[in-house]
């Protein structure tokens, strides 16, 4: 799982030192849940949902006085509470899940304190999951899967001011992932990787949704 606390730790340092517009940049940390509907076909299709609680970071940069600017969501999204499918995980758990949505922005002024974003752009997803298993050859050992998905996200939010640079923040982030590649292996539970192969996942699709809510501050 090394590989999806590396990738959120470089998104979450983009969402703070992504864009440089001489404007109003904003940044926001907060809780989500995650909710992931899942389509693919291997031996027959599968259909499964997740659902799992995470935080949530974000930031957004406006220049100057204008409506148009730039986004970055990223979240870290831990043990699924629900979890339903038609296929056989063979034992095997989610550890971890981590995502990273960046595009173009825009704004709207509701009232004086109130204001609607809403953004659109590239998603990237990473999903772990693990199975204990113990092997003549290596002794003890973790199967473990990690999905690379890749595909278009949709951030629609409001902010409320509740003071000069403090703000509270709700609503929720849609995505459409469309391209899987898998990295499927065998590591020590030291985290030493022994196996690993990767492919494409074929017929896959996948759709999430997370709401959150969030109190961030006006960086300037």
């Amino acid at each position: 799982m090394k590989k999806i606390l590396i990738f959120f730790t470089l998104a979450s340092g983009l969402c703070f030192q992504a864009f440089t517009f001489e404007g109003e940049r904003g940044s926001a940390f907060g809780i989500d849940f995650g909710n992931f509907f899942e389509i693919y076909s291997r031996d027959g299709e599968v259909n499964s949902y997740l659902g799992s609680p995470g935080i949530n970071l974000s930031s957004y940069d406006f220049s100057g006085e204008g409506d148009v600017g730039f986004f970055v969501n990223a979240a870290l999204i831990g043990l699924p509470v629900f979890h339903s499918t038609t296929n056989n995980f063979q034992g095997s758990r989610l550890r971890l899940q981590t995502g990273l949505i960046a595009g173009v922005a825009t704004r709207r002024t509701l009232s004086d304190r109130l204001s609607m974003l809403q953004g659109i752009g590239i998603n990237i997803m990473l999903h772990g999951f693990d199975r204990a298993d113990v092997l003549p050859e290596y002794g003890n050992v973790f199967h473990f899967t990690i999905n690379y998905d890749f595909g278009i996200g949709a951030d629609i939010e409001f902010k409320y001011r509740i003071g000069e640079r403090l703000f509270l923040r709700w609503g929720g982030v849609l995505t459409i992932d469309f391209l899987r590649i898998r990295e499927a292996g065998i590591e020590t539970p030291g985290g030493k990787e022994l196996e690993s192969n990767t492919g494409l996942v074929r017929g896959f699709v996948m759709f999430g949704a997370r709401p959150y809510l969030s109190l961030g501050s006006i960086l300037f």
